[in-house]
């Protein structure tokens, strides 16, 4: 039907598959820490071009991808009436693009993210950027902040953890 042609054209494609270092493809029914394994090595397995990608992060990719990137971001900024002077915490940020933009809107911005490489490339382009964003490596399932945050965000990232409830304890 027209519908079901529409709705599988919509249908995104993976750029990326989560890799072990050898470059073979993780099994979707890895666990524990094996998974946190690859998403800690993820910048390294997607090499070069992959970790360009990131770096360009909203920018620079299919037109679409690039557009729906920005619309979540100004859905998110709306949903959670952020605005200047209130703070975020993002989990599982990691190149850091959404916590970027948050901080350019005038948010206390912080984003933290398992792979060192990741939070070393948010802490490059915020540079870059010339914003000030508190980004660091840790595991979401067991992060204590010790301080309340206005809004905790966990975009396109809690799908990488098998403990949910405990992404969801960090967030509160």
């Amino acid at each position: 039907s027209a519908a079901s042609a529409a709705s599988s054209s919509r249908k995104r494609t993976p750029r990326f598959a989560v890799l072990r270092p050898t470059g073979e493809p993780y099994d979707q029914a890895v666990s524990g820490e094996e998974r946190k394994r690859a998403e800690i090595d993820y910048p390294q397995a997607v090499g070069e071009a992959g970790r360009d990608w990131i770096r360009g992060k909203p920018f620079g990719h299919d037109p679409r991808e690039s557009a729906r990137f920005l619309i979540d971001f100004g859905y998110i900024m709306q949903l959670l009436e952020l605005h200047a002077g209130t703070s975020l915490v993002e989990l599982g940020c990691g190149s850091g693009w959404m916590t970027r933009f948050a901080a350019r809107q005038g948010l206390h911005a912080e984003g933290y993210d398992i792979s060192p490489e990741m939070i070393e490339i948010a802490r490059e382009q915020a540079a870059a950027e010339g914003l000030d964003v508190v980004f660091e490596a840790a595991d979401m399932e067991g992060l204590d902040l010790g301080r309340r945050f206005d809004a905790c965000l966990i975009y396109d990232a809690i799908h990488h953890s098998e403990r949910a409830d405990l992404v969801l304890a960090s967030a509160h």
